[in-house]
């Protein structure tokens, strides 16, 4: 039953990228053109398209790059409180640069193979940056919580300060986040993916697979292992 799930999954996937006679691909063709899109308020990012997005801090402001075929079918949407970057059509080749501004940045979301920059001086009460898929997060902020979620192979680098870090990898996703001072982390590994981190105070290690947790600092350590992960000491 599984099996055939599956493969009504992947149909669906397929057909969601090829020519029906009713939504035909857009092809890339036309010169490079930027557009400016006016949207309501948001506080987070979800990207949605395999493209470069490069957040910073900032009046807010929403710029599209892509190739001019391609420029009216990119969709740039606020629902919650959530810049949704994404297209109903297939695209065929291109590429798409995003550029975003905005005040306060509590939430990124990268699916697919898209990557995202964060830059400036962002200082969210809480944060949420997630991945799924082999898209990468990279960036610095200053935050009382961050959240890191990676489900796939994707990775993040994050710089800056966290009171608290609470750090989730499912598959071989890597976290890096040695440049990220904080007192607390809460980390949750399972496969194969690895976490490094700064924490002054405590640790909580929990890992299932042969995922590693690397350290530096002087952390009280808890660890739960189940399978080859480790708790390594990176000082």
């Amino acid at each position: 039953m599984k099996l055939i799930y599956a493969l009504i999954f992947v149909s669906v996937g397929l057909a969601s990228c090829k020519d029906d006679g009713y939504h035909p691909c857009v092809n890339s063709s036309g010169g490079i053109r930027a557009e400016n899109r006016a949207t309501a308020q948001f506080t987070g990012v979800d990207l949605r398209l395999d493209g470069k997005l490069e957040i910073s801090q900032g009046a807010q402001n929403v710029v599209v790059e892509a190739n001019d075929s391609q420029v009216p079918y990119i969709r740039t949407r606020v629902e919650n409180g959530i810049l949704i970057i994404d297209s109903d059509r297939c695209l065929k080749g291109g590429n798409f640069k995003f550029s975003v501004q905005l005040d306060d940045l509590q939430s990124l979301n990268v699916s697919g193979s898209g990557d995202a920059i964060v830059n400036g001086n962002f200082k969210p009460e809480n944060a949420r940056f997630t991945i799924s898929g082999s898209g990468d997060i990279k960036g610095s902020l200053d935050a009382k919580s961050l959240h890191a979620v990676i489900s796939g192979s994707g990775g993040m680098d994050i710089h800056g300060n966290a009171e608290n870090l609470d750090a989730e990898i499912s598959g071989s996703g890597r976290i890096k986040a040695f440049g990220l001072l904080s007192n607390h982390v809460n980390s949750r590994i399972s496969g194969s993916g690895d976490l490094e981190c700064h924490a002054t105070q405590s640790l909580n290690a929990q890992i299932s697979g042969s995922g590693d947790v690397r350290y530096k600092g002087s952390p009280v350590i808890e660890s739960h292992i189940s399978g080859s992960g480790k708790v390594l000491n990176s000082n």
